[in-house]
């Protein structure tokens, strides 16, 4: 029990920093000082991929961060899909960058900051 809690926590940790990386990314900023960040981030790309084993599909999915000349691989998820095709990718995306919006958008961080993050903010970098 001990360790299922630990792993949803570090979940939605990894959750919400991945939105703050993609918040910033978008040249973002707050008027509170005790949530402004110095740390350029210069791109994003997303990126996928899909296979099958034994007759089931799986997807995974990442981010690629470029900060202060330096690049971050951020993993978004490995799930198991019905098909390969490209609907059914594109609804894994919008879904994930929607489950990471809900999180962030209800986190306390995100609340005392004033941050947003939603999928629109994200699609904008693509």
């Amino acid at each position: 029990r001990m360790v299922q809690r630990a792993l949803i926590e570090g979940g939605l940790g990894a959750k919400i920093q991945l939105a703050y990386k993609i918040y910033q990314a978008n040249g973002k900023s707050s008027s509170n000082l005790h949530c402004k960040s110095l740390i350029k981030i210069s791109g994003v790309t997303a990126s996928g991929d899909a296979t099958s084993l034994r007759g089931h599909n799986y997807e995974s999915s990442h981010v690629m961060i470029t900060k202060n000349g330096t690049h971050k691989n951020c993993i978004l998820s490995i799930n198991s899909t019905v098909n390969h095709t490209s609907e059914t990718q594109v609804d894994n995306w919008r879904k994930q960058i929607t489950q990471i919006s809900e999180i962030f958008k209800h986190c306390p961080f995100s609340l005392q900051c004033g941050f947003l993050f939603e999928l629109s903010d994200f699609l904008r970098l693509l």
